[in-house]
């Protein structure tokens, strides 16, 4: 029977190098699956390679010189949403380079758009996004606090509302009272705080396999804490969506991805993503690439990192750790490990190639085929040709 259970979210590959329409044709292609719920864009102002370590080892050629060259996400979404009218879209960003009324206003339409098939995820934020552009990281997760807040507060009351928070002050602020759909929030990340304010006034969460919940037993114990959470503030689990980020490295040829093992693009992205604590690999008995106390959000970014300095972080970063770091295989395999995952709770899947990087640009375009393959397994569909 099929697992219609599952929120399945696929990303739109996007860059301002590719057409337009090769964007709309991805959503379209999402949406004509019948198994994809919903396809998600970034708001990302850069990305996570730095140029030096994007060039030496790009297999993808003329078709992106660059990895940073990200288009508007708002403008992206409203696009692929018109593109694709049965689609659902998710959007993510942080609670610092946008104001809480904006980024309201922007996912209320968003809504109207998708029938009310929207949904927004919240992060505290990432040094690469915010100090290179002027933006202050500072009391991120207060930020979260007072957005989520105000958010909830437009949606609950009719007429202007009054906001006296520590960073946001509102005096009879008011959007207007349309409000035909309505958008659903997420937070994004791990910790005890942003569990906390996601369980006070969020829709979901969404957190990362194997990066942050490296085993079954770990989403066991992370649904139970957050479901616990909910309970005993009076709020349903059953109305509050876990979703897993899960790395992975996809294919149906093992000898494609035994070669990426060493490419320094899979490897960086694993070494930043496999384990978002570095104390965590001590635990498994691995010496940690980066220092113990290191954060990619908080520490990285990229146009400033030694060339240097990362090319001896990922000689350090061995094959065992990126096979530690990603769920590895084809869609069949990968959907069989995160089955034990489901089972302890997870209820929705934003699978995250970064196999993609190391592919010659015909085989990384069939990207999309093998995530839809692998949604079809997760909801017990028998795959068709893709």
């Amino acid at each position: 029977m099929p697992n219609s259970s599952i929120k399945t979210i696929l990303p739109v590959w996007s860059s301002r190098y590719i057409p337009p329409v090769a964007m709309a044709a991805q959503a379209q292609a999402l949406e004509a699956s019948g198994i994809v719920d919903d396809c998600i864009v970034w708001d990302q102002l850069v990305g996570i390679y730095p140029q030096e370590l994007w060039n030496k080892n790009n297999r993808l050629g003329e078709m992106a010189p660059d990895y940073d060259s990200f288009p508007d996400p708002y403008a992206l979404a409203g696009y692929v949403a018109h593109a694709a009218p049965n689609l659902g879209v998710t959007v993510t960003g942080d609670c610092i380079r946008q104001g809480p009324a904006e980024r309201l206003r922007a996912m209320l339409t968003l809504a109207d758009l998708t029938e009310g098939r929207a949904t927004f995820l919240l992060g505290a934020g990432e040094v690469k996004q915010c100090t290179p552009f002027g933006w202050k990281r500072s009391n991120s997760l207060k930020r979260m606090d007072e957005h989520f807040q105000i958010y909830r507060k437009f949606l609950a009351t009719e007429g202007p509302i009054d906001f006296d928070g520590d960073i946001w002050k509102l005096d009879h602020a008011w959007l207007g009272e349309s409000k035909r759909h309505t958008p659903k929030f997420w937070g994004m990340g791990g910790g005890p705080k942003l569990f906390d304010l996601s369980t006070s006034y969020a829709d979901g969460l969404s957190t990362l396999i194997p990066g942050a919940w490296s085993t079954p037993d770990r989403t066991a114990a992370g649904v139970a804490k957050l479901n616990e959470q909910l309970v005993n503030k009076g709020r349903d689990p059953q109305n509050f969506d876990i979703a897993a980020w899960a790395l992975i490295l996809m294919h149906e040829d093992g000898s494609k991805i035994d070669r990426a093992l060493d490419n320094p693009l899979v490897k960086w992205a694993a070494l930043i993503w496999g384990r978002l604590q570095m104390g965590d690999w001590e635990e498994e008995g691995f010496e940690p690439p980066m220092p113990r106390d290191w954060h990619y959000g908080l520490d990285f970014i990229p146009m400033t990192a030694s060339a240097s300095e990362l090319e001896d972080a990922i000689s350090r970063f061995s094959r065992k750790m990126v096979e530690k770091s990603c769920l590895i295989g084809s869609p069949q395999e990968i959907a069989a490990q995160l089955k034990p995952h489901i089972d302890a709770g997870i209820t929705g899947v934003i699978p995250c190639d970064v196999l993609q990087m190391a592919l010659e640009p015909e085989d990384a375009l069939q990207g999309a085929g093998r995530a839809i393959e692998l949604c079809q397994h997760l909801k017990g569909v028998v795959p068709a040709s893709a």
